[in-house]
C-alpha cells in the first residue's frame, strides 16, 4: 500500500499478515519504522526497502570504474549538505561479488556477498546486517 499524505509517503509491506515494515519519508529524513517483527530475519529487508524509497524520492549520484557501476549515494538534495544512503559494489573477473548498503542516518550496514559456480552461474548470496 502506498498512501501520500501532506509531504509523507508511507509506503507498507506486509508478509502473510505477520510482521509488517513501514517506510516513510518526509522533506528533511528517511524515517524506518517497523512493526511486530517476529526475528531479525526482516531487518536487513528494511534497509533494503529504506534505500529504495530514498532512491525514488531523493537526489542520487552515480560512479563508475572501468565501466562499472562502484558506487550509488543518495543526498538530501542536489546540494549535498547531508548524505542518506550509500551503496557500493565489487566485482570479481567481471562479476558483482558484493554489495554493501550503509544507512547513513543509523549507521546500519547491509553487506550481501555472491559467489558463483566454475561456469559463472550464480550460487549463493549471503547476507549479513550490522
Amino acid at each position: 500500500m502506498i498512501e501520500v499524505l501532506n509531504d509523507v509517503k508511507r509506503i507498507e509491506v506486509k508478509q502473510d499478515e505477520n510482521p509488517s515494515i513501514e517506510v516513510k519519508k518526509n522533506v528533511k529524513r528517511v524515517e524506518v519504522f517497523t512493526g511486530a517483527a517476529s526475528s531479525l530475519a526482516s531487518l536487513p529487508d528494511i534497509i533494503d526497502l529504506a534505500f529504495k524509497s530514498a532512491y525514488q524520492n531523493y537526489y542520487h549520484e552515480f560512479t563508475y570504474t572501468s565501466g562499472d557501476l562502484t558506487l550509488i549515494e543518495i543526498w538530501e538534495s542536489a546540494s549535498k549538505v547531508t548524505k542518506l544512503f550509500e551503496k557500493s559494489f565489487t566485482y570479481t573477473t567481471g562479476n558483482l561479488t558484493g554489495l554493501v548498503t550503509t544507512d547513513l542516518l543509523s549507521s546500519k550496514t547491509l553487506s550481501k556477498t555472491l559467489t558463483y559456480d566454475g561456469s559463472g552461474n550464480l550460487q549463493t548470496i549471503t547476507r549479513f546486517y550490522s
